[in-house]
């Protein structure tokens, strides 16, 4: 929060400027996109592009194994963040553009592709530009979110690097990853610097990348290795894991539908020893969004709130 805090001084420093110049000299070069569109999706994908186009310029060995899907999927990332951003800013502008076109008799459908050329441009850089004159805090923002969704990309990309040699093992049979297929970063809310879980699709498997310690999440697949060693029955599927010093990798859990009578059966039956089991750690945010059901299977794929012990409890 902190870099959102300074964002909302009344005058931008000299950093902010040169950061709002460059932003802006970048979108001079980027046309609009063809086919339909809202004003604000047009307008976050241009700014979407200029992250991409920062993003080639670092020159990342691996950008060259991104395949057209998973480069489309970052650009989309980008673009979702900025439109939540810029949202309430356009909405306010062009509801004022529609009320000062009927006023001057020149009423048009709102959602009108020729309303929107004439609100729009033939640019962004031209909308784009009088609202960041017009909320002086917005073009920190988008500076801030391209500068942290190139961070994590890069990020990432350097940890797939360091990481192949063991995630083939762990993860892939010895198999090399091949090209990227997929890369699906904001699976989970931004945190740190907008680090988000990422979900990496290789020509040979899918994995979790996770920003964080995957502590926890070791912790709870042992003590169902415990169980099971002990005789709990139905046995209790555990998820393969890459641990790091700041971050972990996973096993992806491919969600699958039960087929028989007594397959639900035992999934319910391992859902009372997995709530038994996290009763016994204390953990909280075992909700319906961090299960996955593997057909017969259930599966926490976020233990990262063990051992929570609240000090307003006597009970605890």
């Amino acid at each position: 929060m902190k870099h959102i805090g300074d964002a909302t001084r009344s005058f931008p420093t000299q950093s902010e400027k040169r950061a709002t110049a460059q932003l802006l000299g970048e979108l001079e070069a980027i046309p609009f996109t063809s086919g339909r569109g809202s004003p604000l999706g047009k307008l976050c994908a241009a700014g979407a592009k200029c992250g991409w186009d920062q993003l080639q310029r670092t020159d990342h060995q691996l950008l060259q194994q991104l395949a057209p899907k998973a480069r489309a999927s970052l650009q989309r990332h980008l673009q979702r963040i900025l439109a939540r951003i810029t949202r309430p800013c356009l909405e306010l502008e062009w509801e004022s553009f529609i009320l000062a076109m009927e006023s001057l008799g020149l009423g048009q459908p709102s959602d009108s592709e020729s309303t929107q050329r004439i609100f729009l441009r033939e640019r962004p850089s031209y909308r784009v530009g009088l609202l960041f004159q017009r909320f002086p805090v917005l073009p920190s923002l988008w500076s801030l979110a391209i500068c942290q969704w190139l961070k994590h990309t890069v990020e990432v990309l350097d940890r797939i690097r360091k990481d192949q040699v063991t995630i083939s093992r762990v993860f892939l049979e010895g198999h090399r990853p091949g090209r990227i297929r997929n890369f699906r970063p904001g699976l989970s809310d931004p945190h740190n610097g907008g680090r988000s879980v990422t979900l990496i699709e290789f020509e040979k498997g899918r994995l979790i990348y996770k920003p964080r310690s995957g502590a926890s999440e070791a912790a709870w697949f042992e003590l169902l290795g415990l169980m099971n060693r002990h005789g709990f029955q139905p046995a209790m599927r555990r998820a393969h894991l890459l641990e790091r010093d700041s971050y972990h990798w996973m096993e992806y859990i491919e969600p699958a539908s039960c087929k028989k009578v007594t397959e639900v059966r035992r999934f319910y039956e391992r859902l009372g020893g997995m709530i038994a089991a996290a009763h016994l750690l204390k953990a909280v945010d075992c909700h319906r969004e961090n299960i996955i059901a593997l057909g017969e299977h259930p599966v926490l794929v976020d233990a990262d709130a063990l051992w929570h012990v609240s000090p307003l409890t006597k009970t605890q």
